[in-house]
């Protein structure tokens, strides 16, 4: 595995939640373990970016467009956006990162499911699975969006 135990913890934990419900993108600067606020930022961000990438999620808001490369592209530019809004503001509270739903797609629940992960259960012990995270790495590389030492987008705060 590439990608650490922590954040690949945190990676499965939030695909495995996002398969049956929805949360905002403000959701995603909890559950990884990272030392502080930026870092908590920057992983959100890149997050973000390779679960929209791989079609992992998607939000229900952002339906408009005509085919998947105008999608792609919005989502491109939404994670763009929220590297540019520091997340824990409290005045004025960034609603960028509060405007969308993010929910798992059905190739998420098939990837999760495949790995008997799917469907969650909170009594199911929160242990890590590494052909999951494997499979998960190789999507990230198929998508361009592979894990690196070096931030996907970095923030600007």
């Amino acid at each position: 595995m590439k990608i650490p135990s922590s954040f690949a913890f945190g990676m499965q934990t939030w695909l495995e939640i996002l398969a049956d419900h929805c949360y905002c993108a403000h959701a995603f600067t909890t559950g990884f373990d990272a030392e502080s606020d930026a870092d908590c930022w920057q992983v959100a961000v890149d997050t973000i970016q390779r679960f929209l990438m791989c079609e992992l999620i998607y939000s229900p808001h952002i339906t408009e467009y005509s085919n998947q490369e105008e999608m792609l592209a919005c989502f491109r530019k939404y994670t763009m956006e929220l590297a540019d809004k520091y997340p824990f503001s409290c005045c004025p509270v960034e609603m960028k990162w509060f405007e969308f739903d993010l929910c798992g797609t059905e190739f998420c629940r098939e990837l999760l499911r495949k790995h008997g992960l799917y469907p969650y259960s909170s009594s199911s012990p929160d242990v890590l699975c590494p052909p999951f995270i494997e499979e998960l790495e190789d999507l990230f590389e198929k998508n361009g969006v592979g894990w690196r030492d070096a931030p996907l987008i970095k923030i600007r705060g």
